[in-house]
């Protein structure tokens, strides 16, 4: 696998340059359980939860849709 880094970036700074163009709900999670807290508590039936990045983030989409629908039965 191929890594890329950019110097100077991190979420932090990209989480910040997006809330400065009119994004105010951008949260910076950290990691992967607490990205998958803060949506339980956010996503709300019919909302459309996109994932985007690299690595563990494409494991947060089944998390969620295990943990939502686990907690709805």
């Amino acid at each position: 696998m191929v890594t890329e880094e950019f110097e100077g970036v991190t979420a932090e700074l990209v989480v910040g340059a997006a809330r400065s163009h009119g994004h105010r709900n951008v949260v910076y999670a950290g990691d992967l359980s607490r990205a998958e807290a803060l949506l339980r508590e956010m996503v709300r039936p019919h909302d459309l939860v996109v994932t985007l990045g690299a690595g563990d983030v494409a494991r947060l989409g089944d998390r969620l849709l295990s943990s939502l629908s686990g907690a709805r039965t």
